[in-house]
């Protein structure tokens, strides 16, 4: 939930603007007729209760901005509680309000952030992030109602967001996650997002938990993610359906399949880039390398004829369209032409904020061509405050890679500590890390400790897997030689066997961790 809340933060505040800028001027106040007693005095200084309250919620956004949460949220709640908050125009009020539920969360207050993005849900200018701050508050209160009913407007509105609103869904109770899961299921959805795939494997073991055998091949028959296929394939938990199964989920026939829908929608859509990432992506996962530098240079010469105004949704999706055609060149050996790539990429803004994402990559590409001095200038240029727990632990991986290679072990002990305290944002990142530093030990217990954890062994089983790794560069490929040693060892090959299996599969797996 954590990530998630981060961007919800960003949104929130980025679609926050002043209120004192935003409101209308008030009208002139009439003259005073001639020869009228002059009025008290002070009495035209005293700021009226809307003064007061415009004022008190720019002092709330400003907290917010400095990341002053604490504060802010104490400030926003005197200002909820107020006399003065009625006196507040509409948008005003509905900011207050998202602003409370965003800072409630914040807080981990989940009943009141519940509570208050309900109000904000209800009023005329409610926007997406109200349903998805009701969908994360209601997963943190356990309240499997309200989101079930909060996820089916997102689901319904807005299905490419709904996702990553539903990460906390992962360590919740078992009974929250079948309720909401089967909600999801059996909601109509205009476009079912990548994540979907995830919910149905999830919600098909909850049900053979259950004994449900024919809902459980039911559920996952609706899985159209090739690696979600392979994590159902590597998972022991669904042998007892595994027979029927084997004639519904085809790894290739999927990857196929799934490229060919993103493809159509791509065709539907020609005034969007999200679309054409998602195919640029999944051509990409499938190997497919020029066909994701032929869609990625047709939207490339769209921009340069039209500029901006070609996509509707030009920021954040063409920093990114430019960051699947670096990743296509990369894995196809065009190191240079790659760096170039993101370097452009990286000049981008990013939700209308600082680029993060493609700095980290960028970062990332240097250091796996052994430029470690180049990867540290990258991302000192980057502000972590923008970043979601993920993009930080990415930062402080790279910053890591970058440390050792330079011989910097104060730096890299600083790095080491910080994805270890902060692992469980992040924990294929922290296993990189470890590998990274040659500490095969801690390496092979973490994943052992992954494999065991069932909320997290998906996870772990799609690491252990053998994919095509395309061209990889010296710097990786001791990467992968330490990484397939990890997996030698008696212990880890032990804890793989007793909850999985492994097999081969003609997918993209230079993410290996």
């Amino acid at each position: 939930m954590r990530s998630h809340l981060h961007l919800l933060t960003l949104l929130i505040l980025s679609a926050c603007a002043s209120p004192r800028a935003a409101a209308p001027a008030a009208p002139a106040a009439p003259a005073a007729p001639t020869g009228a007693s002059p009025a008290p005095a002070g009495a035209t200084d005293a700021p009226s209760s809307r003064t007061l309250a415009r004022a008190k919620l720019e002092q709330v956004l400003q907290l917010a901005r400095d990341h002053s949460f604490d504060r802010a949220d104490v400030a926003g709640t005197a200002l909820l509680g107020s006399e003065n908050f009625d006196s507040l125009g509409a948008p005003e009020r509905h900011q207050t309000l998202s602003l409370g539920a965003m800072l409630a969360l914040q807080a981990h207050d989940p009943k009141r952030a519940q509570a208050l993005a309900t109000r904000a849900c209800e009023m005329h200018e409610a926007q997406s992030y109200d349903w998805l701050l009701r969908v994360e508050a209601g997963v943190a209160a356990a309240d499997a109602q309200d989101t079930g009913l909060a996820a089916k407007v997102v689901a319904e509105r807005w299905p490419q967001l709904l996702p990553q609103s539903l990460h906390g869904l992962e360590s919740a109770p078992e009974a929250l996650r079948y309720q909401v899961l089967t909600g999801l299921f059996n909601f109509s959805m205009p476009h079912e997002p990548a994540g979907a795939s995830a919910w149905w494997r999830d919600l098909a073991l909850l049900q053979l938990e259950r004994g449900e055998r024919a809902a459980s091949v039911s559920t996952a028959a609706r899985v159209a993610n090739a690696y979600i296929v392979v994590s159902i394939e590597a998972d022991r938990r669904f042998d007892p359906v595994r027979r029927e199964l084997s004639t519904r989920l085809d790894v290739g026939k999927i990857a196929q399949r799934a490229v060919d829908a993103a493809a159509k929608r791509a065709q539907n859509n020609p005034d969007k880039l999200q679309p054409l990432n998602e195919l640029a992506e999944l051509l990409g996962e499938s190997l497919q390398l020029p066909q994701v530098l032929q869609v990625t240079d047709t939207a490339i010469e769209q921009v340069s004829k039209w500029g901006e105004v070609a996509y509707s949704d030009y920021d954040p999706e063409y920093s990114q369209l430019l960051d699947e055609r670096a990743q296509a060149l990369a894995a196809s050996g065009r190191w240079d032409a790659a760096v170039i790539q993101l370097q452009a990429a990286s000049l981008l803004p990013e939700n209308g904020a600082g680029n993060v994402s493609q700095l980290i990559d960028l970062a990332a590409l240097y250091n796996d061509l052994g430029r470690a001095a180049e990867a540290r200038t990258t991302l000192r240029k980057l502000n972590p405050d923008n970043a979601s727990a993920v993009g930080v632990m990415q930062y402080h991986k790279e910053n890591l890679r970058a440390a050792l290679a330079l011989g910097d072990a104060r730096e890299a002990e600083l790095a080491l500590r910080f994805l270890e305290a902060h692992r469980e944002d992040a924990l294929d990142a922290y296993q990189e890390a470890l590998l990274l530093a040659d500490r095969q030990d801690a390496g092979a217990k973490l994943l052992i400790q992954r494999l065991g954890r069932a909320h997290a062994r998906s996870a772990a089983l799609l690491a252990v897997q053998e994919y095509s790794a395309g061209s990889l560069t010296p710097v990786r490929t001791e990467n992968l030689r330490r990484w397939q040693e990890l997996l030698a060892r008696a212990d880890v090959k032990e804890a793989v066997n007793r909850v999985g299996r492994v097999g081969q599969y003609p997918l993209a797996g230079d993410n290996y961790y």
